[in-house]
């Protein structure tokens, strides 16, 4: 309100601001009343309607005091606010913590590819690698960073693998002549620091990819059955890696969930030249394909 300022500071002058002031409060207590009676119309409807009712309203009493300063209106609850929109727009809280056990079926193409030698002391051909092998792995990974939507982890993955030989054989043993069978069998290992990012909550689906990077150990072996003569044998370890893609869906939601979990790895690794194993076979390499599914538990 502007104030208005005149040349007449008589005491005429503070009269007439006095009625002004006072007829301003009349009108704001009537503003605020009428309010008040339409937001108690609105939230809860009076059951008996005006126009049935029998008896006639009372008149107002008139009062011969100076009103006083209006009462205040009633705090009403926001029906939704900026921060309870900001709220519902949050993602869910996400897994901290993730552990999964994974049984699968591991692709080696490159054990295939050679034929290994026949231990000293007998003769024949020994037989083939199977390239399909199986393969178990365990893993942690914890949640280091998150974004809209996205869950970045960081953890390990300890794996464990064997190939055996696609069919059996037979040598005969100098200068006996006598023939007994053998097996082949590959074994290996990985240990790989990685990180995996993850598509936030499952609902009911989530998927991730990953990286990882560490230490591999393989040993491959001719095997016969006499348990005397020497077997053929190499074992090498070297550094390595892969990549990744799964998809989680989410079995049981508590404060520790349980996810089924889809994943497919391709681990490179060079373990180099076979040597005596396999002579003339060139370098044990990847690519090393596994598909595998399990159970993962997160918190």
């Amino acid at each position: 309100m502007t104030r208005r300022t005149t040349a007449d500071a008589t005491s005429g002058s503070g009269s007439g601001i006095l009625v002004r002031i006072v007829a301003i409060l009349f009108l704001l207590s009537g503003c605020a009343a009428a309010g008040a009676r339409a937001e108690q119309a609105a939230g809860t409807p009076d059951p008996v309607p005006a126009a049935v009712s029998a008896e006639a309203p009372a008149p107002a009493a008139v009062s011969t005091e100076a009103p006083g300063p209006p009462p205040a209106p009633a705090a009403r609850t926001p029906p939704a606010s900026g921060a309870g929109l900001a709220h519902r727009a949050t993602p869910a809280p996400s897994f901290k913590n993730d552990y999964a056990l994974l049984l699968g079926i591991q692709y080696w193409n490159r054990l295939d590819d050679f034929d290994p030698a026949i231990a000293a002391g007998a003769t024949g051909r020994a037989g083939r690698f199977d390239p399909v092998g199986f393969n178990i792995e365990g893993s942690y990974h914890r949640r280091i960073s998150r974004w809209p939507g996205w869950d970045l982890l960081f953890g390990g993955d300890l794996g464990l693998f064997y190939h055996g030989n696609k069919e059996g054989f037979d040598v005969t043993i100098l200068p006996s002549g006598s023939r007994i069978s053998g097996e082949l069998s590959s074994r290996g290992l990985y240990l790989t620091p990685s990180l995996k990012l993850f598509s936030g909550e499952p609902a009911p689906w989530r998927f991730s990819v990953g990286a990882g990077a560490g230490y591999f150990l393989v040993d491959v072996s001719t095997n016969l059955e006499d348990g005397m003569t020497v077997d053929t044998y190499f074992r090498e370890g070297a550094l390595g890696g892969y990549l990744s893609a799964g998809a989680d869906r989410i079995l049981s939601r508590s404060s520790m969930s349980i996810l089924l979990r889809l994943e497919g790895k391709v681990l490179f690794a060079d373990f180099g030249s076979l040597g005596t194993f396999a002579p003339g076979a060139g370098s044990l390499t990847g690519p090393v394909f596994l598909f595998q599914a399990g159970i993962a538990v997160a918190d």
